[in-house]
């Protein structure tokens, strides 16, 4: 599979990068209501002073949805302002990240897993002492 590497400025001003199967063009957006979109991930930029009173300018990466499992989003055309060719730097620092964001939540998958059976092991042993309240009587004292 060809991907095609994207930078896509939102209508909103957020601006992602993503890889697509199939290349978005202009025509792309124009006669489409949604394209497909692969691993989206929104850059955030930081300006700040250094130590030497430098401008330095960094980029940080996020998941378009940081909390879905989904990968592949169809995103509205209308939504778009601007479609670029992402740049080979920012190819590999892309793909860097979504090698990592696909490390961690194999991670955090493992750990779930081990959490809910551990808890499942734990419901088991205390079912042995746990007392049915249904067996006694509901008189009220006065």
């Amino acid at each position: 599979m060809n991907l095609h590497y994207k930078a896509i400025k939102l209508k909103t001003g957020e601006l992602m990068a993503c890889s697509c199967e199939n290349d978005i063009t202009t025509n792309t957006l124009v006669n489409n209501k949604f394209v497909t979109l692969h691993n989206p991930v929104l850059f955030n930029s930081f300006k700040f002073l250094d130590q030497d009173g430098e401008l330095v300018e960094t980029i940080s990466m996020m998941p378009l949805i940081p909390v879905s499992e989904n990968t592949i989003y169809d995103i509205s055309t209308d939504a778009i302002m601007v479609v670029s060719n992402l740049r080979g730097p920012a190819v590999s620092r892309y793909n860097d990240f979504i090698v990592h964001i696909a490390e961690q939540r194999a991670v955090e998958d493992k750990e779930d897993a081990e959490d809910l059976q551990a808890m499942q092991e734990e419901a088991e042993a205390t079912d042995d002492n746990v007392v049915d309240i249904t067996k006694f009587s509901t008189k009220i004292l006065h």
